[in-house]
Protein backbone atom coordinates (compact mmCIF):
# COMPACT_ATOMS: atom_id res chain seq x y z
CA UNK A 1 0.00 0.00 0.00
CA UNK A 2 1.11 3.46 -1.30
CA UNK A 3 -0.11 6.66 0.70
CA UNK A 4 0.54 10.22 -1.38
CA UNK A 5 -0.90 12.24 1.96
CA UNK A 6 -1.96 15.90 1.34
CA UNK A 7 -1.54 15.14 -2.00
CA UNK A 8 -1.46 18.58 -4.07
CA UNK A 9 -4.51 19.92 -5.96
CA UNK A 10 -2.56 22.17 -8.00
CA UNK A 11 0.62 21.78 -9.35
CA UNK A 12 3.61 23.93 -11.57
CA UNK A 13 3.47 23.99 -14.98
CA UNK A 14 6.49 27.05 -15.41
CA UNK A 15 9.76 26.47 -14.89
CA UNK A 16 10.64 30.22 -13.77
CA UNK A 17 14.03 31.18 -12.73
CA UNK A 18 13.37 34.81 -11.72
CA UNK A 19 9.51 35.00 -11.36
CA UNK A 20 7.42 32.81 -9.24
CA UNK A 21 6.21 29.66 -10.82
CA UNK A 22 2.43 29.34 -11.95
CA UNK A 23 0.15 26.55 -10.96
CA UNK A 24 -3.16 24.59 -12.56
CA UNK A 25 -5.44 22.68 -11.02
CA UNK A 26 -4.34 18.62 -11.14
CA UNK A 27 -7.68 17.09 -13.38
CA UNK A 28 -7.41 15.72 -17.03
CA UNK A 29 -9.48 18.63 -18.63
CA UNK A 30 -7.32 21.23 -17.77
CA UNK A 31 -4.51 19.55 -18.75
CA UNK A 32 -4.70 18.24 -21.56
CA UNK A 33 -7.70 20.27 -23.18
CA UNK A 34 -5.67 22.12 -25.06
CA UNK A 35 -5.17 25.32 -22.01
CA UNK A 36 -1.33 24.13 -21.58
CA UNK A 37 1.29 24.27 -24.71
CA UNK A 38 3.14 20.78 -24.81
CA UNK A 39 5.80 22.49 -22.94
CA UNK A 40 3.83 23.33 -20.09
CA UNK A 41 2.54 19.91 -19.65
CA UNK A 42 5.53 18.25 -19.63
CA UNK A 43 6.33 20.73 -16.88
CA UNK A 44 3.40 19.89 -15.17
CA UNK A 45 3.62 16.25 -15.40
CA UNK A 46 6.96 16.01 -14.63
CA UNK A 47 6.63 17.73 -11.22
CA UNK A 48 3.41 14.85 -10.92
CA UNK A 49 5.85 12.57 -11.24
CA UNK A 50 8.14 13.98 -8.99
CA UNK A 51 6.07 14.33 -5.98
CA UNK A 52 4.68 10.76 -6.67
CA UNK A 53 8.13 9.26 -6.46
CA UNK A 54 9.09 11.13 -3.21
CA UNK A 55 6.12 9.70 -1.89
CA UNK A 56 6.40 6.16 -3.69
CA UNK A 57 10.40 5.98 -2.28
CA UNK A 58 8.83 5.96 1.64
CA UNK A 59 6.42 3.59 1.34
CA UNK A 60 6.88 0.99 -0.78
CA UNK A 61 8.83 -1.92 -2.19
CA UNK A 62 8.96 -3.82 -5.43
CA UNK A 63 6.03 -6.02 -6.06
CA UNK A 64 6.85 -9.70 -6.79
CA UNK A 65 3.96 -11.26 -7.86
CA UNK A 66 1.57 -10.55 -10.79
CA UNK A 67 -0.85 -9.75 -12.46
CA UNK A 68 -2.10 -7.30 -9.89
CA UNK A 69 -4.96 -5.31 -9.93
CA UNK A 70 -4.70 -1.35 -8.28
CA UNK A 71 -7.40 -0.01 -6.23
CA UNK A 72 -6.88 3.91 -5.91
CA UNK A 73 -9.10 5.29 -3.12
CA UNK A 74 -9.01 9.03 -3.45
CA UNK A 75 -10.10 10.83 0.17
CA UNK A 76 -10.72 14.80 -0.57
CA UNK A 77 -13.24 17.08 0.57
CA UNK A 78 -17.13 17.06 -1.10
CA UNK A 79 -16.87 20.12 -2.66
CA UNK A 80 -12.87 19.49 -4.52
CA UNK A 81 -14.01 21.25 -7.06
CA UNK A 82 -14.17 24.74 -4.95
CA UNK A 83 -10.68 24.28 -4.24
CA UNK A 84 -8.70 27.45 -6.21
CA UNK A 85 -4.73 28.47 -5.95
CA UNK A 86 -3.80 32.16 -6.05
CA UNK A 87 -0.30 34.11 -5.78
CA UNK A 88 0.79 30.13 -4.21
CA UNK A 89 -1.77 29.59 -1.84
CA UNK A 90 -4.60 27.61 -1.61
CA UNK A 91 -8.38 28.63 -1.07
CA UNK A 92 -11.20 26.26 0.41
CA UNK A 93 -14.03 26.87 2.66
CA UNK A 94 -15.27 23.91 3.78
CA UNK A 95 -19.45 22.86 2.40
CA UNK A 96 -22.33 23.72 4.43
CA UNK A 97 -24.63 20.49 5.30
CA UNK A 98 -26.77 21.09 2.20
CA UNK A 99 -23.95 20.88 -0.35
CA UNK A 100 -24.58 18.44 -3.44
CA UNK A 101 -20.89 17.64 -5.35
CA UNK A 102 -21.25 18.43 -8.96
CA UNK A 103 -17.47 18.10 -9.66
CA UNK A 104 -16.04 15.37 -12.67
CA UNK A 105 -14.29 11.90 -10.49
CA UNK A 106 -12.78 10.83 -13.63
CA UNK A 107 -11.17 14.38 -14.90
CA UNK A 108 -9.42 13.95 -10.99
CA UNK A 109 -8.89 10.30 -10.92
CA UNK A 110 -7.91 9.73 -14.75
CA UNK A 111 -4.46 12.09 -14.50
CA UNK A 112 -3.43 10.93 -11.19
CA UNK A 113 -3.89 6.88 -12.19
CA UNK A 114 -1.62 7.42 -15.24
CA UNK A 115 0.56 9.44 -13.20
CA UNK A 116 1.23 6.75 -10.24
CA UNK A 117 1.19 3.79 -12.40
CA UNK A 118 4.17 5.66 -14.83
CA UNK A 119 5.84 6.42 -11.56
CA UNK A 120 5.21 2.57 -10.25
CA UNK A 121 7.55 1.75 -13.38
CA UNK A 122 10.25 4.68 -13.42
CA UNK A 123 10.75 3.49 -9.87
CA UNK A 124 10.76 -0.22 -10.47
CA UNK A 125 7.65 -0.82 -8.14
CA UNK A 126 6.05 -2.73 -11.31
CA UNK A 127 8.32 -3.94 -14.20
CA UNK A 128 5.35 -2.23 -16.81
CA UNK A 129 2.04 -0.64 -16.75
CA UNK A 130 1.11 -3.05 -19.75
CA UNK A 131 -1.95 -5.76 -19.35
CA UNK A 132 0.51 -8.68 -18.42
CA UNK A 133 1.49 -6.66 -15.42
CA UNK A 134 -1.62 -4.95 -14.37
CA UNK A 135 -4.72 -6.46 -15.17
CA UNK A 136 -7.01 -3.57 -14.05
CA UNK A 137 -7.92 -1.48 -11.48
CA UNK A 138 -10.46 0.62 -10.06
CA UNK A 139 -11.07 3.96 -8.41
CA UNK A 140 -13.06 5.41 -5.98
CA UNK A 141 -13.56 8.57 -3.75
CA UNK A 142 -14.46 9.10 -0.29
CA UNK A 143 -15.06 12.31 1.90
CA UNK A 144 -13.55 13.89 4.45
CA UNK A 145 -14.28 16.57 6.32
CA UNK A 146 -10.99 19.02 6.37
CA UNK A 147 -8.70 19.90 3.19
CA UNK A 148 -5.76 18.74 5.41
CA UNK A 149 -6.48 15.26 5.62
CA UNK A 150 -7.01 14.74 1.98
CA UNK A 151 -4.66 11.84 0.59
CA UNK A 152 -5.03 8.93 -2.34
CA UNK A 153 -4.56 5.28 -1.13
CA UNK A 154 -2.98 3.06 -3.45
CA UNK A 155 -3.37 -0.98 -2.85
CA UNK A 156 -2.16 -3.54 -5.18
CA UNK A 157 -3.98 -7.11 -5.01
Amino acid sequence: MIVLDKFPTHIEYTDNKTAPNKFIKINNQSIYNGKLNRFSRAIAVKNLHGYIESKIKQSCCPIQKYPITITYIIKTVKNHGSISMRKGKLYWKEANASYVPNWDIDNLAFLWIKAINDTLVKSGIIPEDNVSYVKGGKYKIKYVKDLNNREIIIKFT
